[in-house]
């Protein structure tokens, strides 16, 4: 994609993100922006490629969060690398890493996440239960640890005891070391919502209205429910 593209598309999706956000009308520069705006976006690229710089005023802490994306879907098969910074109000700078891969129709799905130097991996698989998923978790050099997880137990609300089986709840460690930034999903939906180079990364697939629903599980569950899995929100509509 020429610069020339880039720029255009950049252009006309801060015209787009102002309006729902209540940021910049079209064409204003990032100095003219209001400092009472909730929130801002820019995005560059297009269809496999998007850089996101994305104010989170409401986050914990309260920052800029800048994530360039590539994905790469082939067959059943899809991958998503996120690599990025966030940058806190006040405090050192966040690095941050987020890797999704899944084969087979989502049936297998790998997810890794990197805040700083801190590590936590997370693999899915199926089992024999079509309502079973099988979940091995590691964090940093710790030994992985396996779980099983009920699917129609699980919800945003829902105890870890309630849909990890086996009475393993208490064991599920999805954060090890790591320090991840806390944020809340509707920003960032908001933020994404009609915007057009947001839906040429997607492939014209738009996110699920502030949870509207939930088209399957791992990734839901990553965002939902994994220390700062929110990333993912950018694909998580997608068949999981």
């Amino acid at each position: 994609m020429s610069l020339d593209r880039r720029d255009l598309l950049r252009l006309g999706a801060s015209g787009i993100a102002g309006a729902l956000i209540g940021g910049p009308a079209l064409g204003q520069q990032a100095n003219e922006r209001p400092k009472s705006a909730a929130a801002s976006t820019e995005f560059g690229g297009g269809t496999g490629t998007l850089f996101v710089r994305l104010k989170l005023p409401e986050a914990k802490p309260a920052g800029t969060l800048e994530l360039h994306l590539e994905d790469f879907v082939r067959g059943h098969t899809y991958t998503l690398v996120a690599t990025g910074t966030y940058t806190p109000d006040r405090g050192p700078i966040i690095k941050m890493y987020r890797a999704y891969f899944s084969a087979e129709n989502e049936q297998e799905v790998y997810m890794r996440l990197a805040d700083d130097d801190h590590w936590t991996s997370l693999a899915f698989a199926p089992t024999e239960d079509p309502q079973i998923r099988s979940l091995t978790v590691w964090n940093d050099k710790k030994t992985p640890e396996s779980f099983r997880i009920d699917k129609g137990k699980f919800s945003p609300t829902a105890s870890v005891t309630d849909y990890v089986l086996d009475n393993r709840g208490a064991s599920l460690d999805l954060k090890g070391n790591r320090k991840p930034v806390e944020s809340k999903i509707e920003p960032i939906e908001n933020a994404m919502q009609n915007n057009t180079e947001y839906l040429a990364f997607t492939r014209g697939k738009n996110l699920p209205y502030q949870h509207a629903r939930l088209m399957g599980f791992d990734c839901p569950f990553a965002i939902l429910t994994v220390p700062g899995g929110w990333p993912y929100v950018f694909r998580w509509n997608d068949s999981v």
